[in-house]
């Protein structure tokens, strides 16, 4: 467990005043709001969790306390004797955030012992009222209940830059999954399509789904312009560096996650076909978003469709900060 902040975190924009509740964990004299995260050290969920902590960190001063989540006994056995599943010498939080499912004993853990606003990213695996929030994307069918909000998609680190380098293209890769098969010869010939039409530079990220079959091949592309950056060597400020100056950006479509990274940086979008294994809803929303132009398949850009900026700007991040802000503050 450790303390951390957000890199240049942002400082108050607001001149606020935080409620004094048994419930709230916020601190009365200050603008300063402590945060409870809780990583089961997966790279997406933690990238829902940071998003969500970085728009707040633009409303407020932020204490965060990332905290790695234990075992599901041990979570339990915390809930039963009535203890946070975490320090006991820590601040008593205002908000309690976790993505992932092994995060979601002990968020409820830590909310009983302690106090504070409980917050789940993505469909909780435990009822839906155990917890003050739950951040649930469309594509999982969320519930009409007070406390969850639906989101478009997975919330993110990324803020959009209206600077883009036009010569610069991204390609995002996943891997199989229960919901996708993966075909290495099929996904290298579509980006080495990619690659010599149009741009001049291509930054081609994997992920820890990634065959190593494919990233061998990748390591082996001999193209004027080409970059790999494995996910092994922590490439993450460097994905997000280019991700939001691309021109272009190409996704797999097994990665939901990447897709709205890119939607979200508002860069032009293509969808890279990876086999279903059965219909699914991942493939049931690329349908929805490409029909409404946010995406483009990469047969329609291969038979001569352009890729276009996505015609609705997604910042779920900020949105559902802003709602959870609201609900811990009051005007002055």
């Amino acid at each position: 467990m450790k303390k951390q902040a957000k890199p240049n975190a942002p400082t108050v924009v607001q001149n606020i005043s935080l409620r004094n509740e048994s419930d709230s964990g916020l601190l009365p004299d200050s603008n300063k709001l402590i945060i409870w995260r809780y990583s089961d050290g997966r790279p997406g969920h933690d990238s829902q969790s940071l998003g969500l902590i970085n728009a707040l960190g633009k409303r407020a001063i932020c204490d965060v306390y990332d905290i790695e989540a234990p075992s599901t006994i041990s979570s339990l056995r915390c809930i039963a004797r009535g203890r946070p599943a975490a320090n006991v010498t820590l601040p008593s939080p205002g908000l309690i955030i976790g993505a992932g499912r092994r995060t979601h004993l002990p968020v409820l853990a830590s909310k009983k012992a302690v106090g504070g606003k409980s917050v789940i990213l993505m469909r909780p695996t435990l009822p839906y009222a155990y917890y003050d929030y739950c951040l649930v994307p469309d594509h999982d069918t969320p519930p009409v209940l007070n406390n969850v909000i639906a989101t478009t998609g997975a919330l993110n680190t990324i803020f959009a830059d209206s600077k883009k380098d036009p010569q610069l293209g991204v390609i995002m890769i996943g891997g199989p999954s229960k919901y996708f098969d993966w075909h290495d010869d099929a996904i290298i010939s579509m980006i080495h399509t990619i690659i010599t039409r149009g741009l001049t530079t291509w930054a081609v990220f994997d992920s820890p789904r990634t065959p190593e079959t494919t990233r061998a091949q990748l390591k082996d592309v001999q193209v004027p312009g080409f970059q790999f950056f494995p996910y092994q060597h922590n490439s993450r400020d460097t994905l997000e560096t280019k991700l939001v100056k691309a021109a272009n950006v190409w996704v797999t479509a097994d990665s939901v996650s990447m897709l709205y990274e890119s939607l979200t940086a508002e860069a032009p979008t293509g969808i890279i076909p990876v086999p279903n294994k059965k219909p699914n809803k991942i493939s049931s929303s690329l349908e929805i978003l490409a029909y409404t132009g946010q995406c483009t398949f990469y047969k329609d850009w291969y038979e001569g469709s352009s890729l276009n900026a996505p015609k609705t700007n997604i910042n779920e991040a900020d949105r559902c900060a802003e709602i959870i802000f609201a609900s811990l503050t009051e005007r002055t």
